[in-house]
């Protein structure tokens, strides 16, 4: 058995989906299903403020049967995840039932998972891995005690976890004055997409017009409303499509109104084949993040990652590109000035076909690293290196992985 807790949100589940967490958290659990078929996900995002006792179903989950166990959910949301961590032990005892897991995954640094991650270590479980997303003070949430209680509970469990693999390289310095064995991870890119992007090469001959995709959060610190800025000075020659969910969908609505599906497509939530689709059917893709060095260089985005490996042109604001400075070679990096951004987009095409063979080294060394069987061939390694003193071992099904 292996466990894998996270905060598991799609657009299917929640009003609030956190979707860039929801598509690595399915990525995960495919490649975990390649080791064990049977894989329980703790799911601890709260999804549904409808009170009720702590479920446990089958569920398929990125195309894999699994069982999901849902603790009690409360009326309050804030609350409820604050009662939900004086349940870790009951929710183990549960999860137990089953038998010792061989491996725990514990979905960033929060305040449950690293509870967790202290209870599944003392009843015997095996290999501990913390994929660690963003530093807990990344991101301002004014007097939410949440950033402070995730630290205190972390630096208690990261002695429970033997390997971290974090999203950036200074998160993974961080999490290395604590443990030995850590490495990268800014995502894993599925072959559905590097499938989609090969049947189709950007800036097509013969073609006046050039599509810019925007597929991410609609928040202000995602830098959509960088993108609804662009959206009305593009003019023509350019279509924008974007995808996603947050609180200015409606404005996206909107624009498309007024500016008509010429010039701007609003698919809102779509499903990852749809995803690779649309993000194929482009030429230049945005990240137009708010500024991460302003976070503590504490997150890294995981579409620029799928962006660069599309062999689509990156316009992009700054993120820490220490350890993939030669992944990102071939995009262009831009300020939070609305003209060069603007400057960027207008002259994307002439810039992709001067820089054609670095975006696609780029792009195939990002595959290379980031597919879903070398991560896989990793994480057995470091199940692998942790047996002698946990007793388990993780074997690839060559069907599955």
């Amino acid at each position: 058995m292996i466990v894998i807790a996270a905060p598991y949100s799609p657009f299917d589940r929640s009003a609030q989906p956190n979707l860039g967490a929801a598509r690595k958290i399915e990525a995960v659990i495919g490649i975990l299903c390649g080791f064990d078929p049977d894989v329980v996900l703790i799911n601890t995002a709260h999804n549904s403020e409808d009170p009720q006792g702590p479920t446990s179903q089958r569920t398929e989950v990125a195309g894999r049967q699994i069982t999901e166990f849902t603790p009690r959910t409360y009326d309050k949301r804030k609350v409820g995840k604050l009662l939900n961590l004086f349940e870790v032990k009951s929710i183990v005892d549960r999860v137990m039932q089953r038998g010792v897991p061989q491996l725990v995954w514990l979905y960033n640094g929060y305040a449950m998972e690293s509870l967790l991650a202290v209870e599944f270590r003392r009843r015997g479980a095996g290999c501990t891995i913390l994929e660690l997303e963003d530093a807990h003070f990344a991101r301002g949430r004014g007097l939410n005690p949440k950033p402070l209680v995730d630290w205190l509970t972390f630096r208690r469990s990261i002695r429970s976890v033997d390997h971290v693999f974090a999203v950036n390289e200074a998160l993974r310095k961080y999490a290395g004055r604590h443990v030995a064995s850590t490495s990268l991870f800014p995502g894993v890119i599925q072959q559905g997409l590097i499938d989609a992007c090969e049947q189709r090469a950007p800036f097509q001959p013969g073609s006046d017009l050039v599509h810019v995709g925007y597929f991410g959060g609609l928040t202000r610190e995602k830098g959509a409303d960088r993108v609804l800025a662009l959206a009305g000075k593009l003019g023509r020659g350019f279509k924008l499509h974007v995808c996603g969910g947050g609180e200015m969908s409606s404005l996206f609505r909107d624009a498309q109104a007024s500016l008509g599906v010429e010039r701007l497509v609003f698919h809102g939530l779509v499903d990852d084949k749809q995803l690779n689709r649309l993000i194929a059917a482009c030429d230049v893709l945005l990240n137009l993040h708010s500024p991460i060095q302003a976070m503590g260089d504490g997150v890294f985005p995981f579409k620029v990652l799928e962006s660069v490996a599309s062999g689509r042109l990156l316009v992009s604001t700054r993120v820490p590109g220490e350890g993939l400075a030669e992944m990102l070679q071939g995009a262009v990096f831009v300020d939070d000035a609305e003209e060069h951004q603007l400057e960027a987009v207008r002259s994307a095409r002439a810039t992709f076909l001067s820089r054609k063979a670095t975006v696609e080294r780029g792009a195939a060394l990002t595959r290379s690293s980031f597919s879903t069987s070398a991560f896989a061939h990793k994480v057995q390694a470091i199940a692998a290196s942790s047996s002698g003193r946990r007793g388990n071992t993780l074997r690839e099904r060559p069907d599955e992985v």
